[in-house]
């Protein structure tokens, strides 16, 4: 079944809903987890060519450990949180959405157009940037405020 924009938008509505507001120090962000609706072919197929062109080039994966810390982050910032599977270890990661993308993904079909929100296209095609680690669970991120508006040093506990 297609997202039609208000479907896209009523949905967006409901994740707000099951999100998790959380806090540290002086910052709030929104953890909210991506559920994926499957996608009839065609539809999966025009989206997936619409995000290999306009989102995916803009996009850097980062793997998260201690000699690569998450940058610091501006309030208002929106991202994917990635768990990979690793039986060994946990090992979290992130894609932060460039500002200059929008946050909804709009791609015409021959016969209807659908409408996603930009961090959950990343979501359904997230295994194409983590190439060599297998991705076991993505929640979306978007921080909400912080006591310095310029910048932000962000910390993950207990996510992995």
């Amino acid at each position: 079944m297609p997202f039609g924009t208000d479907r896209a938008r009523a949905k967006s509505r409901m994740e707000r809903s099951t999100s998790q507001k959380r806090r540290i120090g002086a910052t709030s962000f929104q953890l909210s987890p991506v559920v994926l609706e499957p996608l009839p072919q065609p539809d999966d197929s025009l989206l997936a060519r619409s995000f290999r062109e306009q989102v995916l080039p803009a996009l850097t994966p980062i793997a998260l450990d201690h000699a690569h810390p998450l940058p610091e982050l501006p309030a208002g910032s929106i991202g994917l949180l990635v768990r990979f599977e690793r039986h060994s270890e946990r090992r979290i990661g992130v894609v932060l959405v460039p500002p200059l993308l929008p946050q909804w993904l709009t791609v015409q079909g021959p016969k209807h157009s659908m409408t996603v929100r930009v961090e959950h296209a990343i979501a359904r095609y997230i295994s194409d940037l983590f190439t060599t680690l297998p991705v076991e669970k993505s929640w979306s991120f978007r921080v909400t405020r912080t006591d310095e508006p310029a910048q932000l040093r962000f910390v993950f506990r207990n996510v992995a």
